[in-house]
């Protein structure tokens, strides 16, 4: 069975805040990006599907539903920006999933599909093509006097074309992807329901634990796709940009070598949440990073402890990449 990601496409928002030496020291960024009060992010998320179809010639109704991902951001709770994504897109009675986690969101989004294109195989439909939609604007939820979490995140959003047609051969196979939660100390990370608290409750966090969370969760990372037995020089590591001293800790802890784990994001661009690994693999293919030659493992934690790998392998790169236009990530 061939599953793959035929294309991607990310989004950053077009505001830019430079930090200044000190606050680059804190979390080893040197700028983040927002999206400003007249930028939709369902506009912006149409768009790059759009293009990402037309790319490929694959017309809305081969489309057979949207799998996406937000955390408590969007507009509204209900409906989700999964299914006003797939509405204003044009989609009509197909599955429009939503999962509303943070930062390891993205990979459990893309489970999901891959989950639903393995059925669609087993009951014999062999041709199915689904979106997945990664978008958060963080900001909206952060308290603005509070250094612990104000300077972390950047604002994105990633869509995905995602098939198991045995037909199609271009972009990443994935040979295995899965998510757990480590189900210990859910409190590290925390937003309070405004409905039971009757006040708007601003993202919580206890950085040290937070720190040693994502520390000590590349073995799970590993586990979740069955990869504790591959050598750590087989394969290219893309992990969550959540913080630069997060990445080198990981490094140190784990042995790895430091030029096959991928830690521009959070230098150039920051913590952008959920579409974080995405933005990161756009991002060392088009900055030439790795042999292509490697299997690629994008690793996510986040919220309530959850971590999610998913293992690559290329196929054909020619249009997985949108290319012309205004979109994607900043250039050096």
């Amino acid at each position: 069975m061939n599953i793959h990601i035929m294309s991607l496409a990310n989004q950053l928002g077009s505001r830019v805040k430079l930090l200044d030496v000190d606050l680059q020291f804190m979390a080893g960024t040197t700028k983040l990006f927002s999206f400003s009060p007249d930028e939709d992010v369902v506009e912006i998320a149409c768009r790059l599907a759009e293009r990402i179809l037309n790319q490929h010639n694959i017309a809305l109704s081969q489309i057979s539903g949207v799998f996406g991902s937000s955390n408590a951001s969007f507009e509204t709770l209900l409906p989700t920006l999964t299914t006003v994504f797939a509405s204003r897109l044009g989609l009509r009675k197909v599955i429009a999933d939503h999962i509303g986690l943070g930062c390891a969101g993205g990979v459990q989004s893309l489970r999901n599909c891959y989950n639903q294109l393995c059925v669609d195989f087993m009951q014999g439909k062999q041709d199915s093509y689904y979106l997945v939609i990664v978008g958060d604007q963080t900001n909206r939820i952060l308290d603005e006097t509070n250094r612990r979490t104000n300077l972390l995140f950047s604002e994105a959003v990633s869509v995905l074309l995602v098939t198991n047609d045995q037909l199609v051969d271009s972009g990443y196979r994935i040979n295995r992807i899965g998510t757990k939660s480590l189900l210990t100390n859910l409190d590290v990370m925390r937003i309070n329901n405004p409905y039971c608290t009757n006040q708007i409750e601003k993202f919580e966090m206890d950085g040290k634990r937070v720190f040693r969370f994502a520390v000590e969760s590349f073995p799970d990372i590993l586990s979740t796709v069955d990869m504790n037995h591959f050598g750590k020089d087989k394969f290219y590591f893309i992990p969550h940009q959540a913080n630069l001293r997060i990445i080198n800790s990981l490094i140190e802890r784990e042995g790895l070598d430091k030029d096959l784990v991928y830690n521009r994001g959070i230098q150039n661009y920051g913590n952008t949440s959920g579409s974080a690994v995405f933005c990161g693999l756009e991002d060392a293919l088009r900055q030439n990073l790795f042999d292509k030659d490697l299997e690629i493992l994008l690793g996510a934690f986040g919220a309530e402890l959850q971590v999610g790998g998913v293992c690559l392998s290329q196929l054909n790169l020619e249009k997985f990449l949108l290319t012309g236009g205004q979109d994607g990530l900043p250039q050096d």
